[in-house]
């Protein structure tokens, strides 16, 4: 579960330089959106919950700390 998850957030290109008889690789819009919907998917809601704690805190003790 965690390498799929890890490996759905590197770019899709090879790491190699291909030579010049290769031709480059096609636009795949649609794939990069999806990418790009699931990788915003698990970054916001960690960084909400990473970033928003104090706030929740703050609203759960109302202050009586």
């Amino acid at each position: 579960m965690w390498r799929s998850l890890a490996r759905g957030m590197v770019e899709p290109h090879p790491f190699a330089r291909n030579p010049i008889t290769t031709a480059p690789h096609t636009w795949r819009a649609g794939d990069l959106g999806k990418k790009v919907l699931r990788s915003s998917a698990t970054f916001f809601p960690f960084y909400a919950v990473i970033l928003g704690w104090p706030v929740g805190a703050a609203w759960w003790f109302n202050g009586k700390m």
